[in-house]
């Protein structure tokens, strides 16, 4: 069995898989850009409301290694 290929002229291939891969990149760099946000804005809040109350603000990096030295020190 012989295989025969015929040459097109003017032909041009499409990559359909382009648009896919640059989409999905467009929507997590946009999902990102709005968790950041978010987390912005909260931490903003979060900052305000302890001026607010006149209680001391620990951001949540220093107020979960707080947390971890708290579990640590309760287990038996």
């Amino acid at each position: 069995m012989s295989a025969i290929i015929v040459p097109t002229v003017n032909s041009i291939a499409m990559d359909n898989h382009r648009p896919d891969q640059s989409t999905a990149a467009l929507f997590v760099a946009v999902g990102y850009h709005v968790w950041r946000g978010i987390r912005t804005a909260s931490d903003v809040v979060e900052r305000r409301f302890a001026e607010f109350a006149g209680v001391p603000y620990q951001d949540p990096l220093c107020r979960q290694q707080w947390e971890d030295l708290w579990e640590r020190e309760a287990e038996p």
